[in-house]
């Protein structure tokens, strides 16, 4: 399987997890008497709704827009590499944080899976397999950080305006904004190591195909 087929893949395999965590989240909003538009505004609340769907950019944007300034962008090895890096947090963060704290079943526990697990497992194999050709800098690590700290200040002002927090571990009305800013940058130095990881995998998978 080349590159370009593999990558396809990955994108199957993100678009069902997305779609499927849609369907649901939508499904439940309208049984629960919320409405669509509720449903909407609580699924894109979550770091990993908006991870896999940066994953479903990353692997689709190159296949179908190629030519364009969009799709090459998206196949730049610092935007693929700061994908790879953040749903490898994902699943990371689920695994350690979140998957003692629900036990999801049925469709939602297929969409459980998919988002975060197969999804990362498959784009960390597909870097692994195919390496960017274009070296990365030291520092991408850290510039890739400006993804989850992005994230961090969409949910203080998503709190602010009075929806919930997503995350129990981010939740300035339960624990306060010190101890919310202080998980978040343990998260953010997690994140980093996990960048700096992915970056020296990088390197040493492109000196072996040298």
């Amino acid at each position: 399987m080349n590159n370009q087929k593999a990558l396809v893949l990955v994108a199957v395999i993100a678009w069902c997890g997305v779609l499927l965590q849609l369907y649901i989240s939508l499904s439940n909003a309208v049984l629960d008497g919320r409405g669509v538009i509720n449903g909407l505004v609580r699924y894109f609340a979550y770091f990993t709704i908006l991870t896999n769907i940066f994953v479903v950019l990353v692997a689709t944007a190159p296949s179908l827009f190629r030519q364009s300034k969009l799709g090459q962008w998206f196949s730049t090895p610092v935007v693929m590499g700061c994908a790879v890096t953040a749903i490898l947090f994902v699943g990371l963060a689920y695994h350690v944080l979140l998957r003692h704290v629900w036990h999801p079943e049925g469709l939602q526990l297929v969409a459980d899976y998919l988002l975060h697990y197969i999804t990362p497992a498959s784009l960390v194999l597909f870097w692994i397999a195919f390496p960017p050709r274009q070296s990365l800098h030291k520092l991408d690590p850290v510039r890739w950080t400006i993804y989850p700290l992005g994230y961090f200040v969409y949910v203080l002002i998503r709190g602010l305006l009075g929806d919930t927090y997503p995350y129990y571990f981010i939740n300035v009305s339960q624990i306060g904004y010190s101890q919310t800013i202080i998980n978040a940058l343990a998260l953010c130095m997690v994140y980093v190591i996990l960048g700096s990881l992915v970056f020296a995998l990088t390197k040493y998978r492109q000196a072996q195909q040298l």
